[in-house]
């Protein structure tokens, strides 16, 4: 299982463990792709208004975690509830295709980020 300290996972490809993004299935999945690089993301955040900052040049950190907490830092509260609302959305999706091979739109994404915030 462990080899020199890091876990084997030479195995993955045998045991038919996909990498790939289960939302578009084009890139290896990882953070950054799941919530800003990921087709099926970049169009829900156009939706749901915030393209804007999604595409700010202050925000191009190479992990998610500094690029979210960028946004946090420089954007309005009401602005980052709103990105926040649709990463629970971005997010849910991903596992509902995951688990349950259940996907929605882009559009369906970021409307119900955009109406879960403003209720």
């Amino acid at each position: 299982m462990f080899q020199r300290g890091h876990l084997e996972t030479s195995l993955l490809g045998s045991k038919k463990c996909n990498l790939n993004c289960p939302v578009c299935d084009v890139e290896i999945e990882d953070e950054l792709h799941i919530f800003f690089g990921c087709v099926v993301a970049r169009d829900s955040w156009c939706v749901a208004g915030l393209s804007s900052v999604l595409h700010n040049a202050a925000y191009q950190q190479s992990n998610a975690m500094d690029r979210i907490f960028a946004m946090c830092s420089n954007e309005s509260s009401d602005k980052v509830g709103r990105v926040a609302m649709l990463l629970w959305s971005i997010w849910h999706n991903r596992n509902d295709k995951l688990w349950n091979d259940n996907v929605q739109t882009p559009r369906q994404i970021g409307r119900y980020a955009f109406d879960a915030w403003n209720d």
